[in-house]
């Protein structure tokens, strides 16, 4: 689907944020004023994308912020970071030397975020001076803060991607775990989440569910969860993320949660 609202006017650029999410089989993009309305939005093949998007690609953004899946990340309570020991952070992801690192916050949940980002899939966004690299949990983290602090209860978010799931669980602004797992098929999740449940001692019944990503309202991975949950909460990553979205996205914006919540990043 692409949307590009009527007074959008590329010339203004510069008044504009520029959101994409990549490092998938396909690429989406959002265009959001200072009102975080969208005024462009488009999911696309990486490998052909459309005039229309390569136009877009060549302006140059007031800010530009991406999320990706291809990153590896480590959480640290945010008033106990300190950047003199940033090495010793970094022990606990892969020393492979080919990706950067960089530090952002949650606000939200008082954490720190120290990444390590790949490249890969980044190329076609180096015309943006004011481009900050995110990766893909950062937005999702960001999203379903607000939905933890209204629960009773523990939360648990899963987003559902191309090369797997991230699964996070909250209770209320305090992030009790998170990891992005390869996930094959629906009996892998299954699997992940028991763990996950086992480790913290949370009783299905408790849980608050928000599922995002790559699924369907009542397929496989809605099942399983509903299964797991009883009730499954679809993500509206417009209400969440306080994005004004076109009418038509309405029915996806459970897939968008790791896009619009860029928004959010700062």
């Amino acid at each position: 689907m692409a949307y590009i609202a009527e007074d959008f006017d590329l010339q203004r650029a510069g008044d504009y944020t520029l959101l994409a999410r990549v490092g998938g089989p396909d690429h989406a993009l959002a265009v959001i004023d200072a009102a975080s309305t969208v005024k462009f939005f488009a999911r696309f093949d990486p490998e052909v994308p459309g005039q229309d998007v390569l136009d877009l690609l060549d302006a140059r953004f007031g800010a530009a912020k991406l999320a990706t899946y291809r990153a590896q990340q480590v959480f640290v309570p945010a008033g106990v970071f300190d950047e003199r020991h940033l090495r010793s952070y970094l022990r606990h992801l892969p020393a492979d030397g080919l990706m950067d690192v960089r530090v952002t916050d949650v606000p939200p949940l008082g954490i720190k975020a120290i990444h390590q980002v790949s490249a890969d899939g980044l190329e076609r966004y180096g015309n943006q001076p004011q481009q900050v690299v995110y990766p893909a949990v950062q937005p999702l983290l960001h999203s379903v803060a607000n939905q933890a602090l209204d629960a009773t209860g523990p939360v648990i978010a899963i987003d559902r991607h191309p090369t797997g799931a991230i699964i996070c669980l909250l209770d209320r602004d305090v992030l009790m775990y998170s990891n992005d797992f390869e996930v094959y098929g629906v009996d892998d999740l299954n699997y992940y989440i028991l763990q996950v449940l086992a480790e913290f001692g949370v009783a299905n019944g408790d849980l608050r569910c928000c599922l995002s990503g790559e699924v369907d309202k009542d397929g496989e991975v809605h099942g399983l969860l509903a299964n797991l949950f009883g009730n499954v909460e679809l993500a509206d990553s417009a209400k969440w993320t306080g994005i004004t979205a076109p009418e038509g996205l309405g029915p996806e914006t459970h897939r968008l949660v790791t896009l619009f919540g860029l928004a959010l990043c700062g």
